[in-house]
């Protein structure tokens, strides 16, 4: 079995080129976990399971900025957390 885990630090960053609004920064935690299937006879297969944003943070991922904090900023927000598995079975 292995563990792996991805953390992701970003400091805060300013929203326009003048630096009057400030966005927070955030950290996210990944985390995955492989089961290898030799016991079962299939050496090269494994089952995965992934966790993405493991502490659901709300965070700002990316945004658009100018020389002012303008009606015209488009903010993308971060992924929530999602949970996702995998069977990857080899001959």
């Amino acid at each position: 079995m292995d563990l792996g885990a991805q953390i992701k630090r970003t400091g805060s960053r300013y929203l326009n080129d003048i630096n009057t609004f400030k966005v927070a920064g955030y950290t996210v935690v990944d985390l995955d976990l492989r089961y290898n299937l030799a016991n079962l006879g299939l050496e090269k297969s494994f089952v995965q399971f992934n966790v993405s944003n493991l502490f659901d943070k709300f965070y700002i991922g990316s945004f658009s900025g100018g020389l002012t904090t303008a009606s015209s900023t488009f903010v993308n927000y971060g992924a929530p957390r999602a949970i996702s598995g995998s069977l990857v079975v080899a001959f």
